[in-house]
C-alpha cells in the first residue's frame, strides 16, 4: 500500500478503487492506522474527485473524532 500510494500521488495518478480499500482499514481499533492515514495523504492530489475523499473524510470523523470532552 506504501509503493501504491506514493506512486500515485507522486505520478498523480487516478486510482479510484484504492481510496475504499483504504476506507476498509480506517479503524481505531486498526494495527497501524497512522501508516494507513499516511498511505492515504500520500495518494491524495488535486486530480481526485472531492466526491471520492468525501467518504473518507466522514469515516475519519466518525472513526476517531470524540465529543467526549469536558465543558469545565
Amino acid at each position: 500500500m506504501n509503493f501504491i500510494g506514493r506512486v500515485a500521488g507522486f505520478h498523480k495518478l487516478v486510482l479510484l478503487p484504492l481510496y475504499p480499500l483504504l476506507q476498509r482499514y480506517l479503524q481505531s481499533h486498526q494495527q497501524n492506522v497512522t501508516q494507513i492515514l499516511a498511505y492515504l495523504v500520500q495518494s491524495c492530489h488535486e486530480e481526485i474527485p472531492p466526491e471520492e475523499l468525501l467518504p473518507i473524510v466522514k469515516s475519519i470523523a466518525n472513526n476517531f473524532v470524540t465529543e467526549r470532552c469536558s465543558t469545565s
